[in-house]
């Protein structure tokens, strides 16, 4: 063996021997968290009976062991897709939970009206369970390679296309924000203006596609960051950030958000872990606040230092969709809708954009899962758990969460391709995060706007590199 030979063979053994390490670590993570889900599904049927206290130890410790298996495990670490979107599933579904560890009562009333059901019980475990199988597909997926980006600066940009559709989202977003602020104006709504007073705003305008528009716009002003108009774009939304946060807007600022954040980690080097767990955590205290103020309720001091486990408390509220299905299915014994709530926002926008009709209004349609929560339960909002179980029972439920964290695993792995890859990436994920809180109808029209987006991006992006190629040609001649 020769010198250079090995040389080459020294230096790649502690390669191989770090890949090894990896492999079984996720190796033993698989094993914990099949073992766990195979139990979890064992006990599902005598959930009911557990107490508050039980099932709050019960999601600390799942969340905690979800969240640091797929970090330990995804390119990327805390600031991977499936990690973020995770922790938002987590908190949007089991936040409710853990203020049990010390109280019989719920801090909140529409907590309280639910959580001491046994249904809740089932929907809790049912929660956890499903939390299990997203962490089972994203441990699939081998975290591979990692592609680090450079000390000193940002990854180049992927292409010409990515910079276009960074500028057309730009120009979504600065539209949206403008058409909110007029409508804020219209309103009268300010600083001292309370959730009531939107909710009295809002039944006079139609928000959503603003917010639609928003959310994929200034996700994908993330893409080129450092470009004019991604910047005003984003400058915009953090104005927007400030005045609807204190309405108590916190889907429509976080969701972004968080989307935004998988687009910057796929890009950039991050904070380190314990930057984002303190972040999470200061986060929290302004969401509490904002939970008693937007009521129009005065502040008081103790009130501050509870705030985090009456933000979790409030934004857990998705864990009501999943017990008004469970009672429908589980104690009610209607049948499940096989699909029909997947099915039904489809057909809607192919009748609306492809027909040129007008499809059955939303609210008279029950094959809408938001109808039939607004009808039956009130405006508590969605859950991806919820839906998924409302169609396809507890086996269809297991198989869909897998399948989301097994596809938002892969595409972390070649978000840092850039161009089309993280385009894909940055769209599932805002996809999926919105679909945590809100109803399947949302997402053919949050993929319709991702289409007006980047169509017009591709033409441009074509126009520019025929202009470069016809300069090009104009100086060899």
């Amino acid at each position: 063996m020769t010198v250079s030979t090995r040389s080459v063979h020294e230096q790649q053994q502690p390669v191989d021997e770090s890949r090894g390490a990896e492999s079984r670590r996720r190796h033993a993570y698989l094993f914990v968290t099949v073992t766990a889900l195979v139990i979890f599904v064992a006990i599902l049927p005598d959930a009911g009976r557990f107490s508050l206290f039980v099932l709050a130890v019960g999601a600390v410790f799942v969340s905690g062991f979800c969240l640091l298996a797929v970090a330990r495990n995804a390119e990327r670490g805390v600031w991977s897709a499936q990690l973020i979107s995770l922790l938002v599933l987590m908190i949007f579904h089991l936040g409710a939970l853990p203020e049990f560890l010390y109280t019989d009562t719920a801090a909140l009333a529409p907590v309280e009206r639910f959580i001491h059901q046994p249904e809740a019980a089932t929907a809790a475990w049912l929660a956890m369970t499903c939390a299990l199988a997203f962490t089972f597909g994203c441990l699939m997926v081998d975290r591979g390679a990692i592609a680090r980006p450079p000390h000193h600066k940002d990854l180049p940009s992927a292409s010409l296309f990515q910079r276009m559709v960074a500028d057309v989202g730009s120009a979504l977003a600065l539209v949206s924000m403008a058409a909110w602020g007029l409508f804020a104006l219209r309103a009268g709504l300010g600083f001292g203006s309370t959730y009531q007073d939107y909710l009295q705003a809002r039944a006079q305008a139609p928000l959503q596609l603003i917010y639609y528009g928003l959310a994929v716009g200034v996700v994908f002003a993330a893409l080129e960051r450092r470009r004019l108009l991604p910047r005003l774009a984003m400058v915009a939304f953090a104005g927007f950030i400030v005045l609807a946060f204190p309405l108590g807007l916190r889907g429509e600022v976080l969701f972004p958000l968080a989307a935004v954040s998988i687009v910057l980690g796929a890009q950039r080097r991050m904070p380190r872990p314990r930057v984002l767990a303190i972040a999470v955590v200061a986060l929290l205290v302004p969401i509490g606040i904002v939970s008693d103020t937007r009521q129009g309720a005065s502040l008081e001091p103790d009130q501050v230092v509870t705030a985090p486990t009456r933000a979790l408390s409030e934004m857990g509220g998705s864990l009501a969709v999943v017990h008004a299905t469970v009672t429908w299915h589980d104690t009610k014994g209607e049948p499940f809708y096989q699909g029909a709530t997947y099915l039904a926002p489809i057909n809607d926008a192919f009748v609306r954009y492809a027909l040129r009709q007008s499809p059955t209004p939303e609210s008279q349609n029950p094959n809408h899962m938001s109808t039939q929560i607004a009808i039956r339960v009130g405006n508590v909002g969605g859950s991806v758990i919820g839906e998924a179980y409302n169609n396809f029972a507890v086996p269809g439920a297991l198989v869909i969460m897998f399948a989301w964290g097994w596809g938002l695993a892969r595409l972390n792995r070649v978000a840092s391709r850039g161009g089309a890859w993280l385009i894909l990436t940055a769209t599932t994920s805002l996809v999926f995060q919105m679909l945590v809180r809100n109803s399947f109808a949302s997402t053919p029209s949050v993929l319709l706007i991702t289409a007006l987006v980047l169509a017009p991006a591709w033409l441009l992006g074509r126009a520019g590199s025929a202009r470069a190629r016809h300069s090009a040609g104009d100086l060899v001649r």
